[in-house]
């Protein structure tokens, strides 16, 4: 049944391409310093290390159907944007250069595997630097808002979700699932374009979302 939501709410993700027009706190290329950027580590790790330092970075691992699937520096990557968009960095120093398709395809599974990230805002783009031979050495994300509101936002979101899920306590996974969504489908009007739409906060807090919206917020309560 997890496999069919997960099913579902991707198609939802995939399905939603209207531009959400937000202000971001992206900082231009001139106001990254030496200091701001991430330093990622130059020493190799083997599987088990990178594997260990997936499961200290992302809480409730196993429950992320892609990034669980990773494997090597492409999972070890993952690790650092993950922690840089958690901290608020200007700039990620990935540890091994990759292929635009391949950093494509991680920007993809923090859209689709963390919920939780709701400060960063995907629909503005991400900035990347490359080296000589075209390969992306770093990624400067876009937030949508200020961390001191990240943490505010969060904590409200958290209370929600914890209320809901709280109803669903003893009832077998099917129970839980449909009690869950009913709850979310009743907590909010659609809008396409209204700030957070798209995230765990504009459906529970701000009470509007459109599809993507509803599937990141069931994501979570899962």
């Amino acid at each position: 049944m997890k496999k069919l939501w997960l099913i579902f709410c991707c198609l939802f993700l995939a399905s939603c391409t209207v531009a959400q027009d937000v202000s971001s706190f992206a900082p231009s290329s001139r106001e990254i310093s030496a200091e701001a950027v991430s330093s990622a580590e130059e020493s190799s790790l083997s599987e088990e290390e990178i594997r260990a330092l997936a499961e200290r970075v992302f809480p409730d691992l196993e429950q992320r159907f892609y990034i669980r699937q990773l494997r090597g520096e492409m999972l070890r990557n993952l690790c650092v944007l993950y922690e840089a968009c958690q901290n608020f960095e200007v700039q990620c120093l990935l540890t091994t250069p990759l292929a635009e398709e391949d950093v494509d395809q991680l920007l993809t599974y923090l859209d689709y595997d963390c919920p939780e990230l709701i400060q960063y805002d995907s629909e503005m783009g991400w900035g990347l630097t490359r080296n000589d031979e075209g390969l992306v050495t770093s990624v400067i994300p876009s937030y949508r808002m200020s961390k001191k509101v990240y943490k505010n936002y969060y904590a409200e979101t958290e209370r929600a979700l914890d209320e809901i899920c709280g109803a669903a306590r003893g009832m077998s996974d099917f129970e839980a699932e449909c009690l869950v969504y009913r709850e979310l489908i009743s907590r909010y009007t659609y809008h396409a374009k209204a700030a957070n739409c798209n995230n765990a906060y504009g459906l529970l807090i701000a009470k509007t979302a459109r599809c993507e919206g509803i599937a990141r917020t069931f994501l979570w309560a899962m």
